[in-house]
Parts: structure tokens; sequence; C-alpha cells
């Protein structure tokens, strides 16, 4: 009997929804990958999907802490999963949560469904500004998928939030919050917004899987990436992943929100905001079990006439052109950007990882005038090290990101490498560089502890001056060609550390303690005047089916 309910299990395992991305189970997954050097999931490009989740879990871990992560995901992802410890031994009501991780689930042979309820209430405090912080979380999310063929997923949450004070800072001087579109003001520093992302997709073959939604991606191994990440928000996208032998290739094509001005939450106009698109692909290669080097490209563009119609550049559907070939015979009127990213592990205790990007490359300006605009790049270093002197499931992890001023910026808002106003790389746009340390601990199975300490020095543009700080102004408002030096302009020197402890009291039910101390030095452009801030911030807070959230730059 129990080898009967295991082919049932086995053939249900079709549909192809994607995870949610969170530090811990992005932890998790690392640790998998580093401790057994595997080429069964590639991990430069988020979220994952779920099959692919259940592949990694298969694998053996090394301590207590990690059998119960195997088990987890295993658990969290039970459809792709042979095991039947997903099930529960007294389901509330005899209907719901039948599976330890969901609260109601139905399958045949025509309907595969998850349901469950999404919830985080936080409080808090901030010492810049003796308010309460708070989160007030409410939704669902639903997957599953028909015939065995189609899958999707959904989630819709209504959220009322009061932010630290430097959100609230960053969202007064951009007219936008992070990671968000709409909103309104509950109150003069409070929010309310709600939040929705989903996607359907399906198996054109055997290896290509074809997917159409609204969410976002994150590129590269690091915490940060300078590629494409996740800080904006979402964006209306279609997808295709073809994975094979030792290659993963992966396109998408995104329709983006050029400019939405100074925008205020709470007023609703009668025009939409202008669009732009994106087309982007990246090449993974697995050169070895333990090598994996990522190749990127990706386009911005706009084709809006007279009238304010715009329509995407047929040019840019080809899957499988160079782009910058293309732009180059259009006319060469787009932003086009080339990267790559490498990660390599080593003796299953190491990873060391990195990016490389180019926005502009003018050979006799990079060895010839010193300082010039057209030097736009950025870089990232990092390592990644598991099990420190021998401690099971205590990992570091050290990066390093550097941008020049004005990488990712063009001639307009339509071409600027950013989706409604806020940068679709590093939050910090351009112009920086920065140093994180992280330290994670899981000394007991359900007690995740995490502790990170953020260095940052950055420039910002002064009124009136365009020095590629903001990947949002046009380049051509640059006021000189060259003497251009990272930190240009006001400049700011950040010190952020805080410590997060999170223990999960049943599956995906997570109680969090924060503390952040943050220090930010202000030197006016022109001066030697310095202010100095400090910033102490403390919450607790209860989440359900939600990844931990935190906002830093």
């Amino acid at each position: 009997m129990a080898n009967i309910m295991m082919i049932v299990q086995i053939s249900f395992g079709q549909s192809q929804t994607y995870s949610q991305r969170d530090d811990y189970n992005d932890h998790i997954l690392d640790r998998l990958d580093i401790l057994n050097s595997q080429e069964e999931i590639f991990t430069s490009f988020k979220p994952y999907q779920r099959e692919e989740i259940s592949d990694a879990s298969a694998m053996p871990g090394a301590s207590e802490s990690d059998e119960f992560n195997r088990n987890y995901l295993l658990q969290d992802n039970w459809e792709y999963s042979d095991s039947l410890d997903y099930q529960s031994r007294n389901p509330f009501l005899g209907t719901f949560y039948k599976s330890k991780s969901d609260l109601y689930h139905f399958r045949n042979k025509d309907l595969n469904i998850h349901v469950n309820p999404v919830f985080s209430f936080q409080i808090g405090n901030d010492s810049d500004t003796d308010e309460m912080l708070y989160t007030n979380t409410r939704g669902v999310e639903v997957r599953g998928s028909v015939d065995q063929k189609v899958s999707f997923y959904t989630s819709f949450t209504e959220n009322q939030l009061r932010y630290p004070g430097y959100v609230r800072g960053y969202q007064l001087q951009n007219g936008v919050i992070p990671g968000l579109g709409f909103w309104k003001l509950l109150d003069e520093n409070a929010y309310d917004f709600i939040f929705a992302r989903g996607h359907i997709s399906f198996n054109a073959t055997k290896h290509i899987n074809l997917q159409f939604g609204h969410d976002r991606f994150f590129i590269g191994n690091g915490y940060r990436s300078l590629l494409l990440s996740d800080f904006a928000t979402n964006y209306p996208y279609f997808k295709i992943k073809t994975k094979v032998w030792k290659l993963q290739y992966t396109n998408v094509f995104a329709q983006l929100t050029a400019d939405v001005g100074f925008f205020q939450g709470g007023t609703l106009g009668t025009d939409q905001f202008p669009k732009k698109f994106m087309a982007m692909h990246h090449l993974s290669i697995n050169l070895s079990p333990n090598l994996n080097v990522g190749l990127f490209e990706s386009i911005m563009f706009s084709r809006a006439d007279s009238l304010g119609n715009n329509q995407f550049e047929l040019n840019y559907l080809n899957p499988i052109i160079l782009y910058r070939s293309v732009e180059q015979y259009t006319g060469s009127p787009d932003n086009a950007i080339l990267g790559m990213d490498i990660k390599w592990n080593v003796a299953n205790r190491l990873s060391f990882y990195g990016q490389f990007l180019i926005d502009e490359f003018i050979v006799s300006n990079v060895f010839g005038d010193k300082g010039n605009w057209t030097n736009k790049f950025s870089f990232q270093v990092g390592a990644k090290y598991l099990n420190v002197l021998n401690v099971n499931n205590l990992d570091l992890q050290f990066e390093y990101n550097f941008a020049r001023p004005f990488t990712y910026t063009h001639e307009s808002f339509n071409t600027n490498y950013a989706h409604y106003n806020q940068p679709l790389a590093h939050p910090l746009g351009a112009n920086f560089e920065e140093l994180i340390g992280i330290i994670r601990y899981q000394p007991i199975p359900r007690l995740f502890l995490r502790g990170r300490i953020i260095a940052a020095e950055y420039g910002r543009d002064p009124a009136g001056m365009n020095l590629g700080g903001d990947i949002l102004e046009p380049y051509d408002t640059r006021i000189e060609e060259t003497g251009h030096f990272l930190g240009q302009g006001d400049n700011y020197k950040l010190a952020h550390v805080d410590f997060r402890a999170s223990y999960q009291l049943k599956h995906n039910l997570f109680i969090d303690f924060n503390q952040t101390f943050r220090t930010l030095e202000f030197q006016p452009f022109g001066t030697f005047n310095a202010t100095k801030t400090n910033t102490s911030i403390s919450s607790i807070g209860v989440r359900l089916n939600m990844a931990s959230t935190d906002i830093v730059f």
C-alpha cells in the first residue's frame, strides 16, 4: 500500500509553481548546494521552482538542524516528494491541515490546489521618531495545477504599516516606497496598500517552461545583485526557462513603469503612467558540479509615439539573439547592459561568488581620461564559509559591492535601468561602495539567528547638479565629462548593524525579534562640515506563510 501511495505522490508532482524568496529558505538551499556540490539546481536565478527545491532537498545534510531544514523544505513542497511525512496526524475538523504546510488542499487527476492564510503582525519603536512602528498584514495565497499541465500561483495581502524613519525619508525624497507601487496615507507617517503577485505556467516540452505573471526576479548568489534584484516593485512579464544538460537559459520580457513623477499616495489621476519595456536573458552554465558561470544581457527601451502610444520592439522578441547587435541595427536608441556572474564551491565548505556589469565601454576613455563619465560599470565579490571552526550551522558571508557614478543611467526615464522610480539592481543605485558581513547560526533546529553589518559610502546629487548619483536623471545633464570619482556630490557614510532571532513554532509560523542600530554621516557637497545621526530600532512580531522582510539602504 505504501508503494502505491508513493507512486500517486509522484504522479501529481507536475505543476511548476515558484516559491517566494526568503532569507531562511535561500540559506537552506545555499547550504545544501555548497555541502553537496550538485548540478540539479541553478542557484543564480531566483525564485526557485518548487520541484527544484524538492530535488535539492533530497540531498543529505550535515547536522540535526540540516535534517530539520531538509524536512521543512520537503513538507513545504510535498507534492513533489515521495515522502509521506507531510501528512498531519490530527487534521483540524477532519478537513483543514491534512498536510503540515497547507490549511486546505485538494487533489484528483484534474485539479491540485493548496490554500493558505498569510499574515504578519509586528510592533516596534524607532528612536528617531518616538512613534510606534507596526505591521498589520492579512491575506491569502493559492497555488496548484490543472490537468497536471498548467500551474498557477496567486497571493493577495492588505497592509497597514508605519515604517522606520529612514524608509519614510526615502519615500519623501523619491515619492515611492521601496518595493511597492500604489499606496495611501493612513496618517502623516503610516501607509495603507494592497500587494499582489501571481503567475501561470506550463511545460512546453520536458525542458522548456513558459510563465506569464506579475512578480520580480533576482540574479546572483549574493545578498545584493548588480544585475537584477527584487528591490523594485512587481511588474508584468513573460518568462521562458530552458533547462537542459548543464545549461539553464532564461528569457524575461517585461513591461515596466517609466516614471511616476513625485507620486503621492492617495492621489488618483486619470492618466496612466508612461510605460517602457525590458528584454533580458541569462545563460547559466555548470562547468563542473562546483563551478557555475552566468552571462547576462538586458535592453531597456520605449517606443512611445507623439500620441503617447507605446509598443514592444519586435526585434527583441528573438530569444537567442545578441540584443546589443539588434539595438545598433534599430538606430542605437536603447540602453544595453552586459554582465556576468560566477560561483565556485570549494571543499564542500566554501563558496566564492561575484558579478561584473558593463553599462558603457569606450576603450579610449577607460585607458585615457581619468574619471570619464562613460566609465559606467559595477562589480561584486563575495564569499560564504559554512560550519565555521567546525561548529555546525554557524555560517559567515562577506560581500563587497561597487558602482561607478552614472552606472544604470541613460538619456531619459524611458531607458534608464529603473522601474517605478526604483533601481532594478542595487538599492543605492550608483556612485557607491558597500561592504557587508553576515553571520547566521542555527543552534537548535527551530531557532535561526542572524547578525548583519553593512557599511556603505555613497554620493547623491546636490540640488541642480547631476553628478551621477541619481539613476533617474538623464546622463546628458551632467556638468563635467571627466574627473568623476566615487562618492562625489553630497557624501553619505552609512553604518548599519542588525540582529534577528526567528523561532519556528509550527510549519511556516515564526516569532521574530529584531534589533537595529544605524549611523548616517552626511557631508554636503563643497563643505567640510559633517553631521551624524544615530538610530535604534526594535521590533517583535509573528508571521505565517510570509517571508521575513527588511529594507536596508
